[in-house]
């Protein structure tokens, strides 16, 4: 019965391995894998353009992630990402930041400059990277919420959502049907931030103004929904109108509030509840529900332009609010309270997005939309015709909000370069030479040189050009050079700063020894006869006394190993072998003898010796 259960625990075993195995293998083919850098495993794209012309230049920033609780470091795919319009990899953060998740990663305007911003969720952090993809801010701020970070007024100020959780009042509680005790509830709140100092310049709690019946969100017997942080509302969006007013979105509630700045009062809602609605519907489908990214586009005295990704369903057992997922722009008339809607971008599936989500709207009037799941996103012409869609092969990843921005990289991290020689059939040389530069946007093409292990100008040679093709590039040329550098060189021919790489000693094939190889080291053999010429009398004179005490110095070890070797000899005469002295032998003095010991057998009434 044991080695029963042994074989089957042994095969269990086998086949456990082989199902990872083949696993591993099926995510590696929906990621990129670099021979420059093996840390990075970005996603893979399944792209469809359908009309190239009219697509808004820019790249694509997202952050994937497998878990949006992330607690731990996760695998290279994990963390902010900007790639171009063909899939090809820009930049990643995933080394940088740890492998852990960053939410709203996107571009944006911070005071007098342009920064890519994002918030760090696990600790609770807003990050600002500069072109360089050098950290410039990381501020933590308690109870920030990861779902929003908008910067306002120029840079000059920041909007952020906090957490809130509070046991609320018994007579409030009780609408939630608890008939005793307080409904412990997390009521989001509002901060406007100084980011000179970071310092809050406005506080709004939802506490004081949204009820527990407002929410559509409901699970379970209230005792229960009660019990721990209840997400009644669940807030996601927050922005400023010109006007100062606040539009807060609450996904829990399916409601958009406007919030005034003066005294926090609530001016008016629109969606969830009929009973609360302040506006009316027009007859071309209005109504949203689980929306994300609202945002004030248009304001004068009568009319608001919003814009915000309708998700119509969301996880919970309530039914969708219409057929599919959508991108919405509406006009709200504040004076009649009517709402009418001017254009909708439709889900590429024709399907929902569950949760998440966002509504772009590109320099060119395009509106770029985030549809969360497996990072797929889709570009919109103004009035909703889809100029292309793609998304991540992974489908165990997403990521909350996806971007397209205009946006120039100059990393200060030399290029990352590994060269590698191959022997052939026929006794000659090839070489593969890889090339990355994590960041940069302007490469055109790069230049491949031969070198000493110095790098030093007098022995440098250019060998080959290659037009960028790529995050990473790949340079093959019949031949041989044991030190490269690889210089990168901008779309107008010339050399990018900091686009030099570190000198690299070719890995070899095995026993390589070619005409190619030999050519090499006699050339640099040449360069390095060239670079002391005029040294060559100190030189000579250093040569001579080098081998004059090299000379003396042999001498000397050699009188000394001799005199070793002797002593040895003479102590190993009289020496036991080891094999004897391991079985428990003992050599003799010279003056001992041999003992000879006679034995008996011991009659009764023998006694033992004294």
């Amino acid at each position: 019965m044991a080695c029963s259960y042994m074989r089957t625990f042994f095969w269990l075993t086998i086949f456990y391995a082989l199902a990872s195995a083949k696993l591993d293998a099926a995510k590696a083919d929906k990621l990129h894998n670099y021979i420059t850098r093996p840390d990075l495993q970005a996603p893979k794209w399944n792209i469809s353009i359908y009309d190239r012309e009219n697509l808004a230049p820019g790249y694509w920033f997202m952050s994937p992630y497998e878990h949006i609780n992330q607690k731990s470091p996760g695998k290279g795919w994990i963390g902010p990402h900007i790639y171009d319009d063909e899939g090809e990899l820009i930049w990643s953060g995933a080394e940088l930041f740890g492998h852990m998740s960053a939410m709203d990663f996107k571009v944006s305007k911070f005071r007098d400059r342009t920064v890519l911003s994002m918030i760090r969720p696990e600790v609770r952090e807003v990050v600002l990277l500069d072109d360089a993809f050098q950290i410039i801010e990381d501020v933590p701020i308690e109870g920030l919420n990861m779902h929003d970070l908008n910067f306002i007024d120029d840079g000059n100020h920041a909007l952020v959502i906090t957490r809130g959780v509070v046991n609320a009042s018994e007579e409030l509680s009780k609408v939630t049907g608890l008939e005793t005790g307080n409904c412990e509830a997390n009521f989001h709140g509002i901060l406007e931030l100084d980011t000179t100092t970071w310092e809050p310049i406005w506080n709004w709690t939802s506490y004081d103004h949204i009820g527990f019946d407002d929410t559509s969100f409901q699970y379970g017997p209230a005792p229960a929904r009660c019990k721990h942080e209840w997400d009644f509302l669940h807030a996601n969006a927050v922005d400023k109108c010109p006007d100062g007013d606040i539009l807060f979105s609450a996904r829990h509630t399916d409601t958009i509030y406007k919030i005034s700045k003066l005294n926090g009062s609530i001016v008016w809602r629109l969606g969830g509840h009929k009973k609360k609605n302040d506006f009316e519907f027009d007859a071309r489908n209005v109504n949203f529900s689980r929306q994300h990214d609202v945002r004030c586009r248009f304001q004068n005295a009568t009319h608001t332009v919003i814009t915000l990704m309708d998700n119509a369903k969301g996880e919970d057992p309530q039914r969708p609010t219409s057929a599919h997922s959508r991108g919405l722009q509406i006009s709200l008339d504040t004076v009649d309270m009517t709402a009418t809607l001017i254009s909708h971008h439709d889900h590429p599936d024709l399907g929902y997005t569950d949760r998440r989500g966002s509504y772009q709207v590109l320099s060119n009037k395009n509106v770029f939309m985030g549809w969360s799941e497996r990072s797929l996103h889709s570009e919109h012409a103004p009035h909703g015709r889809m100029l292309m869609q793609a998304r991540m092969l992974p489908e165990w990843l997403g990521s909350y909000r996806s971007y397209k921005f205009p946006f120039v990289g100059r990393p200060l991290q030399a290029p990352d370069v590994l060269a590698h020689a191959f022997t052939t059939v026929e006794n000659s040389t090839i070489m593969n030479v890889y090339v990355s530069w994590n960041g940069a946007t302007e490469v055109g093409s790069w230049n491949l040189y031969r070198t000493d292990a110095r790098g030093r100008a007098g022995a440098t040679s250019l060998i080959a050009r290659k037009v960028r093709s790529g995050f990473e590039t790949e340079i093959a040329f019949d031949g041989y050079a044991k030190f490269v550098i690889v210089e990168a060189l901008g779309k107008d021919g010339g050399v990018l700063e900091n686009g030099r790489s570190r000198v690299f000693a070719t890995l070899p094939a095995m026993d390589m020894l070619t005409a190619e190889v030999a050519a090499e080291e006699l050339w640099l053999q040449q360069i390095t006869e060239g670079v002391r010429h005029g040294r060559q009398r100190l030189d000579y004179q250093s040569t001579g006394i080098a081998f004059v005490g090299g000379f003396v110095l042999c001498k000397l070890l050699g009188l000394v190993a001799w005199w070793i070797c002797r002593t040895m000899r003479r102590s190993s005469r009289s020496r036991t072998p080891w094999h004897l002295l391991a079985k428990g032998y003992r050599p003799l003095n010279e003056k001992e003898e041999e003992i000879g010991v006679e034995f008996r057998e011991c009659e009764s009434g023998c006694s033992s010796p004294s």
